[in-house]
């Protein structure tokens, strides 16, 4: 008898938990939600007599979406549906506070949004890049009204949007476009440095966008701007020994805002090769270690052309764990220590390296 009844009490205590995690209540009235289901449909059809007659609107409802921060349902304020004209079927979204209409894009339009968007962001900061369709992602923030909850939504593009360049480049008459990641690597020689939290604070401002998550690489620098925080790294020489060097960040600059006082705070490191790594060679390799839990950036092991090194295979120790490391030829005939699946190994736990004979 005893075994069921730890097996319920198992069950209940589960359930309450996950409960708590995930309540998936609704966070509204639905009397609020009918009002908006029927002033969203008396609307979005007022506005299909004037700008497309010849639609019919199939479907109409209040928009509810799950936040999750709490994973409850909340009114947003728009209403959301389908509309049907020469026989094909377009979602819709209305806000009910304003009247604006947005329509889901399909997926030329979102590349055509995405082409005009990086391409404005690149002429702003005088980048003679071009958008190749790679690592970029942007949408339209739709404003949510009172609502504690959401800021803004994708709901698609606009209504009445013909020229996507045009709309792109005039900010002040346009609802701000999220940038959900940006990443390019530059062609000239540019002191990434300069593009610290203020600059790309202000490119947010001119340009009217939001950066989520942006990546500039260089030569030999690098700069990430992710949520509000700007990151500048620089690479350079660790450790160089007979035939081989070690290279890894030897700066990191780090920039965000204080919330209290609005301010910058600023932390500018640089790599102490006393203070942040032991390395030693070994009878059958070496071994290093980072003395530094500070100092989060790790190395790449190169070897020169000329080197003995590249003639053998190593075996990587680090914890409770081994892998099989190789080499691979740069263009400039040295080499660059990879793994099994040829990618570039980057060296950030204690661990040692043995030759294998």
């Amino acid at each position: 008898m005893r075994k069921p009844l730890i097996c319920l009490v198992l069950i209940l205590a589960m359930l309450i938990c996950l409960s708590g995690c995930y309540p998936l209540k609704p966070m509204y009235e639905q009397e609020d939600a009918d009002r908006i289901t029927g002033k969203g449909t008396e609307m979005m059809q007022a506005w299909l007599h004037e700008n497309m007659p010849d639609a019919v609107l199939k479907e109409c409802t209040a928009d509810i979406v799950m936040w999750r921060e709490d994973g409850n349902d909340y009114l947003t304020g728009y209403a959301c549906g389908w509309i049907e004209e020469n026989e094909e079927t377009t979602r819709f979204s209305i806000d009910t506070v304003t009247g604006d209409v947005y329509f889901d894009m399909d997926a030329d339009t979102l590349d055509a949004l995405r082409r005009a968007t990086a391409n404005y962001l690149y002429e702003s900061m005088g980048v003679t890049e071009e958008y190749d369709g790679n690592y970029f992602s942007c949408s339209v923030m739709a404003p949510v009204h009172d609502s504690e909850q959401f800021e803004n939504l994708d709901y698609g593009l606009p209504a009445g949007v013909e020229d996507l360049d045009a709309f792109v480049r005039n900010p002040g008459s346009r609802p701000r476009i999220h940038i959900g990641q940006f990443q390019f690597a530059l062609r000239d020689d540019r002191d990434l440095s300069l593009y610290g939290l203020e600059a790309m604070e202000k490119l947010e401002q001119e340009c009217g966008v939001y950066l989520d998550y942006m990546d500039i690489l260089g030569n030999d620098q690098r700069v990430i701007f992710d949520n509000g925080k700007a990151c500048f790294y620089e690479s350079g020489s660790w450790i160089e020994g007979e035939g081989y060097e070690l290279q890894g960040v030897v700066r990191v600059r780090e920039e965000k805002r204080d919330p209290k006082t609005n301010g910058i705070v600023v932390s500018d490191r640089y790599f102490d090769p006393e203070q942040d790594l032991v390395f030693e060679e070994t009878k059958k390799g070496f071994r290093f270690s980072f003395p530094n839990e500070d100092w989060e950036q790790g190395f790449r092991f190169y070897a020169d052309a000329d080197s003995e090194l590249p003639h053998h295979d190593y075996i990587y120790y680090y914890g409770d764990h081994q892998s099989t490391l190789s080499w691979k030829e740069r263009n400039d005939g040295s080499y660059v220590m990879i793994s099994k699946n040829q990618s570039v190994v980057d060296f950030d736990l204690d661990g040692r390296l043995e030759r294998i004979e």
